[in-house]
């Protein structure tokens, strides 16, 4: 295994492969589960309502060692120099097989405790995420996928010879291959009318009462809620029986509507394929 801090700082747990060596890693499973729950009154037993994951902590121990003292030295700045405080920097951890995966984290607690003889120094580096998703990087960290209005096929009646037949379109179908529901962030460009954006999967469509115009961008965050129209904030246009929809596991059949056939629009959605734990 190894894992590379902030594209800087690189972990081995491979022995004599470099100065920074990995004896033990912890929270790389699944995060903290956060359960709402209460007790029934007068009566055995209670509800478990909801339950959710909480932050992930990772905490890696291990050891800095070098031949002589000047370099251990620098390698022991260098470690503190590559993880800031109070800035979210990139986790970047390689599997034994090759596999990688992602993680955004801050930096909680770091110790670098010197050892008799001044060659080697024990460390504790303390890491949490708010988000407790680990992304596949495979193919690419970040997914795309360009979502054009489906069009209805056949033709108009009453009609006249010959019969000029138009063809429709399908739902572009976008693929979550990890194993965890993903909000993505869908930008709608250009002209539409009232448009709408529904996941077949779920069932559960998004809508804004808006007229926009070519070369608008609106921008719909699921993970946070939000919506703005060129920088400036909309979320008051989103029509009450929306839902903050997700990208579940496997297929999703995305749909982009609007009220008038002449509209413009066209949607691109970004998604991560997220795994619970590696």
């Amino acid at each position: 295994m190894n894992i590379l801090l902030n594209s800087i700082l690189s972990l081995t747990a491979q022995a004599q492969q470099g100065n920074f060596y990995i004896t033990n890693v912890t929270g790389l499973g699944v995060a903290d589960i956060r359960t709402s729950s209460f007790l029934y009154s007068g009566r055995d037993g209670g509800l478990v309502t909801d339950q959710f994951l909480g932050f992930r902590n990772i905490n890696i121990s291990g050891k800095i060692g070098s031949l002589e003292r000047p370099q251990h030295q620098t390698d022991r700045e260098a470690m503190v120099n590559a993880l800031p405080v109070g800035t979210k920097f990139p986790c970047l951890i390689t599997l034994f097989d090759g596999s990688q995966f992602t993680i955004d984290v801050n930096l909680a607690n770091l110790t670098v405790d010197f050892e008799p003889g001044g060659y080697q120094s024990d460390f504790l580096i303390q890491l949490t995420a708010g988000d407790p998703l680990f992304y596949s990087t495979d193919g690419g960290d970040e997914h795309t996928a360009h979502i054009t209005r489906v069009a209805q096929g056949g033709y108009v009646t009453p009609y006249i010879l010959p019969v000029s037949w138009a063809s429709g379109s399908s739902p572009t179908i976008v693929t979550n291959t990890g194993s965890a529901l993903y909000y993505p962030v869908i930008t709608l460009n250009d002209a539409a009318i009232n448009p709408s954006i529904t996941n077949q999967a779920t069932g559960e469509t998004f809508s804004l009462n808006i007229s926009t115009v070519a070369g608008d961008e609106v921008i719909i965050d699921m993970l946070n809620h939000t919506v703005t129209l060129n920088g400036s904030d909309i979320i008051g246009n989103k029509t009450d029986d929306s839902s903050w929809w997700g990208l579940v596991v496997g297929d999703n059949g995305i749909v982009l509507d609007s009220d008038s056939s002449g509209d413009t629009v066209t949607a691109d959605i970004v998604w991560r394929n997220g795994v619970r734990g590696i």
